[in-house]
């Protein structure tokens, strides 16, 4: 063998050798990085499905469709979203509750506090009163064009198996305000109370509430305050999703009334989002406290802008009807209504009456279209209930006024036939004479007659007419005429 050959096949050997590690390196290489790919995506899927897993909660408000200036268009049922509602999606009113929910998933079979705040105060005006049901917009009235009040569906849109809601007694509000001049009860506390019962209530799905408790009112004298409430449940066994609904009682200048200079304490007139609802925190503990036993809340809080809030509709504590009464049958009275200026602001406001109670025949005198009427109390004693029903743009609203028809003086008798000695043996006592009475009140007087028996003493005899003057209503007197004889 040559120099030449054996360094030639010592190349190919080198050459072979080299081509056998590259081809086992590479194939190492695709392996290892094969696992790594499966390890790390392992990783990536188990790290999302925990993320996943983790308990979360969302808070929505309900949109029920924008006021169009004015007109509302309505969105029924309500949406539920997690942006701030305005005049362009939603219309509520003064004393209205905006709907509310709160969807927890995730959740442990644990108990869990919940604490929900909401301001009371923004800009020194009343804001969110209280909690109430989740559904209480009635009387919905007032509204262009009228619509009935929007359907409110708090499990929409979510996913699972719920059971039905169940209601748990909101706390009253014991906090109240001292506002000069003063209002006319204690609020808020005489406005949650005059709520029926079913308006005071949280409801839940999927789980059972173990109580609710204040855990501040806040300040209400103060210029901005908050108000937290506490909420504990415990979700229903193998259920992970639970519901919690209710309202917030948007303040009204009829609970809150006008300060000195005729401004209302409520929140509607003002302007930007005056009314916040959020989510605090929350704990698997019996105070709500964010201790790391559940994952942060992060933003929840949802506003409302004041400019999708009007003014309530009037009530009859903004009108006044005036008018005499008692009054006596048969007379013609005037009654006026007139509402306030606060309550019915324009100049177009209409006004229409109407009997809702008539038990004298009572009559109106001309039109009835106007701030004033005139009625005829007819002729009988009894009463009346005569309404008003007055609508301007910011409502409708229908209030009575009692009317006494009244007469408890009898009449009088200004002529009774004289009585006579009717001599021996006469032939009969003559006949009734016509006497004449008045009456303190207008109407019929009606007169009747009658004889009594004959008075025998000895040789003489009496006799003795009776007349009897009634008027309207029952009252009644007599004047007597006395005829002797002898026989």
């Amino acid at each position: 063998m040559n120099q030449k050959s054996s360094t030639t096949k010592l190349q190919n050997l080198f050459a072979s050798t080299c081509c056998s590690c590259a081809c086992f390196c590479t194939t190492m290489f695709l392996r290892v990085s094969k696992v790594i790919s499966i390890l790390l995506f392992m990783a990536f899927s188990f790290l999302l499905e925990a993320a996943a897993q983790q308990p979360k909660a969302n808070l929505d408000q309900a949109r029920d469709g924008g006021s169009g200036g004015g007109t509302p268009i309505p969105e029924n049922p309500i949406s539920w979203v997690n942006g701030n509602l305005g005049a362009s999606n939603s219309h509520y009113r003064e004393a209205y509750s905006v709907p509310y929910r709160a969807v927890l998933e995730n959740l442990p079979n644990d108990t869990i506090s919940l604490i929900i705040s909401y301001d009371i105060k923004h800009s020194s005006r009343n804001a969110i009163d209280f909690l109430t049901y989740y559904k209480r917009n009635e009387p919905h009235l007032g509204w262009t064009p009228p619509h009935v009040q929007e359907d409110v569906f708090p499990t929409s849109g979510v996913a699972g198996t719920l059971t039905a809601g169940v209601g748990f007694p909101i706390p009253a509000p014991t906090i109240n305000a001292a506002y000069l001049p003063p209002t006319a009860l204690p609020q808020p506390s005489s406005s949650f109370a005059a709520l029926p019962a079913g308006e005071r209530l949280m409801s839940i799905w999927n789980g059972t509430i173990l109580s609710m408790a204040y855990v501040s009112q806040g300040d209400l004298t103060a210029a901005q305050s908050i108000a937290t409430i506490r909420v504990t449940f415990l979700p229903n066994l193998n259920s992970t999703t639970v519901i919690l609904a209710w309202g917030g009682h948007i303040g009204s200048r009829h609970d809150w009334g006008y300060d000195a200079l005729g401004v209302p304490r409520s929140a509607g007139g003002i302007s930007g989002s005056p009314y916040h609802m959020r989510l605090e925190s929350w704990g698997l503990n019996n105070t709500g406290v964010q201790d790391g036993t559940l994952p942060n809340l992060g933003n929840t809080d949802r506003s409302l802008s004041a400019a999708a809030v009007f003014v309530p509709p009037p009530t009859c504590d903004d009108v006044t009807i005036t008018g005499p009464t008692p009054v006596c049958p048969g007379s013609i009275n005037i009654y006026n209504a007139s509402v306030s200026a606060a309550a019915c602001a324009n100049t177009s406001t209409t006004y229409s009456w109407a009997f809702s109670v008539n038990n004298t025949g009572a009559t109106f005198v001309g039109s009835t279209t106007g701030s004033s009427v005139s009625i005829n109390a007819g002729t009988a004693c009894g009463f009346d209930s005569v309404c008003v029903t007055i609508t301007c743009t910011e409502g409708t609203v229908t209030c009575c006024y009692r009317i006494d028809v009244v007469d408890v003086t009898a009449p009088v008798f200004t002529f009774c036939p004289p009585g006579s000695n009717l001599g021996c043996n006469p032939q009969g006592v003559p006949a009734a004479g016509q006497p004449t009475a008045t009456d303190n009140c207008a109407g019929p007087i009606v007169l009747t007659d009658s004889l009594g028996l004959v008075v025998v003493d000895g040789c003489n005899r009496t006799q003795t007419r009776y007349y009897k003057a009634t008027d309207g209503c029952g009252n009644s007197s007599t004047c007597t005429q006395v005829f002797t004889w002898i026989v």
